[in-house]
């Protein structure tokens, strides 16, 4: 799966280190590699909660329902 900066990904397993749980949104900020990019993850309120530089495998790309769910 490529991901593109600004694509809006959702996370596929907990970091508890960062505070983030699977499901957490976010958006990719840089694109390091085809494997390794880095995430701004977001607050239900849209708040930056953290930075992270990730492994594509712990992501995938949001869809729709969940970008307008969320900060609806």
């Amino acid at each position: 799966m490529i991901f593109r900066d600004l694509d809006p990904v959702v996370l596929l397993e907990n970091i508890p280190s960062r505070g983030l749980q699977r499901g957490a949104l976010g958006a990719i900020v840089h694109r390091h590699t085809d494997a390794c990019v880095e995430v701004e993850f977001l607050t239900a309120v849209g708040d930056t909660q953290a930075v992270v530089r990730i492994s594509t495998h712990q992501l995938r790309h949001a869809i729709d329902s969940e970008l307008t769910h969320r900060f609806a």
